[in-house]
């Protein structure tokens, strides 16, 4: 058995511009597990312990989930992208939680927004797996296939559309209306837990923090995505939700991407535009012939680096939300692959110190645990410690570059980062 683990660190818990320390808790997974450290927040192993932001609204997309884990084939796939849970939990006032999908009010929940009342101090897990699919009319073998199914709260690259050259001049690329939307009466956290079998992972929701109107991407490049090669193969992408009506986006990606109805589009910058509670999946390019999704499993074709703005001349201005959809990354040493998937916060909430913690390797001298850098500014430098041996590396990055520095030693315990700059710090650790 073995245990991948996966880490994203880019902003502090007291978003105070002094610390970002990692902390940890446990997920258990069947043949490995799955760390992420999301933006300050750790998933690791065991338990099952997460620190959400708290806050009274958050936004965000449940992202696609392959259907093909352990030994899936086209026809016969392993898992119809379920279980999966809204874990909410109240602080010191009892609160009435309202969950709505705004773009697509009338077939969610028969029309109605999902309303739980809780007592103060309560944990109330929300089942979702009902309004992930209906398997009876999924698409061939239960797979996603092209047909929507309109209440299904899963962001499916499959079921967007995109078009360029609209006639009313307000482009959009693989837009969809899964944007969800919930409102609190009083400070909750919430958590969104992926719980498919052998592919778990849980989104750290921000609330408030996780909105605003420019925002850089991390990914890891160190890692391929396991190779499904069917129709609809597993895929990393950047997932847009709008908040507001109106809105205009514009994403700068470095390597190509996969528009849906179009094909291939080189790098650059688009401008798309979308409603409140739609949504826009940028996936990374890749000529697959052979399947739906022209995706790409390379490691170095992921869009870190991707810069994301609402335009502040044009449209509403209003703030947006980004998920990271990293779905089957593959370890090196076992090939066991797990979903890494989280919500970043805008670069108005990161920082430049940072703290990361080394995870548990495949073996003592089998360990992959990964940082990668990715600079907000031209001209930053930063310093990286790895320790306590404290092994001392200076480096240098721009704007949208991305700096890996490995932790691959039993030695490296503990790596700072110490920028003059803000940066997003992103860490990948595997074991099993």
């Amino acid at each position: 058995m073995i245990k991948e683990q996966y880490s994203l660190v880019n902003t502090m818990i007291s978003y105070t511009n002094i610390k970002n320390t990692a902390h940890s808790g446990y997920s258990r997974y069947a043949f490995k597990a799955l760390l992420t450290l999301a933006l300050g927040t750790f998933l690791l192993g065991e338990s099952s312990i997460l620190r959400a932001q708290t806050d009274t609204l958050f936004w965000f997309s449940a992202p696609e989930v392959n259907r093909y884990h352990s030994s899936g084939t086209a026809t016969n796939p392993q898992n119809f992208g379920r279980p999966v849970y809204l874990r909410m939990t109240t602080q010191d006032l009892p609160a009435t939680v309202t969950i709505s999908m705004p773009a697509n009010e009338a077939y969610f929940n028969g029309g109605n927004p999902i309303v739980i009342t809780m007592g103060a101090g309560e944990t109330y897990s929300l089942d979702m797996s009902s309004f992930i699919e209906n398997a009876t009319i999924y698409g061939s073998g239960g797979l996603p296939g092209n047909i929507n199914l309109p209440g299904s709260i899963e962001n499916v690259l499959a079921w967007t559309s995109s078009n360029l050259f609209p006639a009313d001049g307000k482009p959009y690329i693989n837009k969809n209306n899964k944007g969800i939307k919930i409102k609190s009466t009083a400070d909750i956290t919430v958590y969104y837990e992926i719980s498919v079998q052998y592919n778990m992972d849980l989104i750290a929701l921000k609330g408030q923090n996780g909105l605003g109107t420019q925002f850089f991407v991390p990914f890891q490049t160190s890692n391929d995505t396991r190779s499904y090669p069917f129709a609809y193969r597993p895929y990393n992408s950047i997932d847009i939700v709008a908040t507001e009506d109106n809105t205009k986006i514009n994403i700068t990606v470095p390597r190509p991407i996969w528009v849906k109805d179009v094909g291939s589009r080189p790098l650059g910058t688009y401008s798309i535009w979308l409603n409140k509670g739609e949504t826009s999946i940028i996936p990374s390019y890749a000529n697959n012939t052979a399947g739906h999704y022209q995706t790409s499993f390379a490691a170095n074709a992921r869009l870190a680096g991707a810069y994301i703005e609402v335009d502040q001349i044009e449209g509403s201005g209003k703030p947006i939300t980004v998920i990271t959809h990293d779905d089957l990354v593959q370890s090196r040493f076992s090939l066991n692959p797990d979903y890494v998937t989280d919500q970043l916060v805008p670069i108005e909430h990161i920082g430049t110190d940072y703290a990361v913690i080394q995870g548990v390797g495949y073996s003592a001298f089998q360990i992959e645990d990964e940082v990668f850098i990715v600079g907000t500014e031209n001209g930053t430098s930063f310093t990286v410690k790895r320790g306590p041996a404290g092994v001392t590396t200076n480096h240098n990055v721009n704007r949208g570059g991305s700096v890996h520095v490995t932790m691959n030693n039993q030695n490296y315990r503990v790596l700072t980062v110490k920028s003059d700059k803000p940066v997003y710090v992103l860490h990948m650790s595997g074991a099993g």
